[in-house]
């Protein structure tokens, strides 16, 4: 019974040990590009990670690996998207570039 809980929970286990290593390498690499290559756009830079992330997930949803989900759907459509999805979107904007503004 144990062995089967921890099977079921050893890949979200996995996926939060990968985003905890990944969070601060990322930081670390924006770091580095902006202080010792003197990338001076943080703006820049932090859009081309979400744009990435973008690109990668329209791919991942167009070649059927990744599902979105009815309610991110309709999060998305219509008035909704100016009331749900672009303040979301805003803050981390301004949470991404302030962060790397600071190198």
């Amino acid at each position: 019974m144990a062995l089967e809980i921890l099977m079921r929970l050893l890949p979200t286990i996995l996926v939060c040990l990968v985003h905890l290593w990944v969070g601060p390498m990322l930081v670390m690499v924006n770091k580095h590009i902006m202080q010792e290559l003197d990338f001076p756009f943080p703006a820049a830079l932090s859009a081309l990670g979400l744009m990435t992330s973008g690109v990668v997930v329209h791919v991942g949803v167009a070649l059927g690996c990744l599902v979105v989900g009815a309610d991110a759907r309709e999060a998305a459509a219509g008035k909704m998207w100016y009331r749900i999805a672009l303040p979301i979107g805003l803050c981390k904007a301004i949470t991404l570039i302030t962060g790397n503004a600071v190198y």
